[in-house]
């Protein structure tokens, strides 16, 4: 049997408008496995994002109010504070974010971005960080990876944007990899 990467248990977000909670997510429950592509499919406004966004307590938590139960590796996500799931965060689930010109820092040149994923999570040199990053926007099909290290987000097109989002969820070889729009295992 494969082993279980992420389990989500009972999964309720609540987005408060007006004082008021709404659900946008209400029962979700799903298993990820080792080496498992899985892509949830819906409309629209149907909670694929909010569900995403959920798994790694990335909306506001003074609008939202995540429950249930989210276990990544054995661990309870849910309860976790914002140091442990740092450590989760980018070097076991990486994710890629539907708007990339938002999700990217507009102030950080794209190089530098990916090598702060490096910094966080792994103990590699300046120029290892630079040489690794640079082999990942080549990996992704970043044309001039080079040039490109040293560019802004809004120097490159949306496509190359979302290349470069990709290069930054795969940095540090993760576990799981969450697309708002899917989520997969890469082996």
């Amino acid at each position: 049997m494969a082993e279980t990467v992420l389990e989500i248990r009972n999964l309720r977000t609540s987005f408060r408008i007006e004082g008021e909670y709404h659900a946008a997510v209400d029962g979700i429950d799903l298993d990820i496995y080792k080496n498992e592509v899985f892509a949830i499919v819906g409309e629209s406004g149907s909670g694929k994002s909010a569900m995403a966004l959920s798994i790694t307590k990335l909306h506001n938590e003074n609008y939202t109010k995540i429950e249930g139960q989210i276990s990544f590796d054995k661990k309870d996500m849910v309860s976790m504070g914002e140091a442990e799931l740092n450590t989760i965060r980018g070097g076991h689930i990486g994710m890629i974010f539907q708007d990339s010109l938002s999700a990217l820092n507009p102030l950080m040149k794209i190089g530098a971005q990916i090598d702060e994923m490096f910094t966080y999570h792994k103990n590699y040199t300046a120029a290892e960080k630079k040489e690794r990053t640079i082999k990942l926007l080549a990996d992704v099909g970043i044309t001039n990876p080079e040039l490109n290290y040293e560019s802004y987000p809004h120097q490159l097109s949306g496509g190359m944007r979302q290349r470069a989002m990709i290069a930054l969820a795969i940095a540090c070889a993760p576990d799981v990899v969450i697309g708002t729009n899917r989520l997969l295992r890469l082996t």
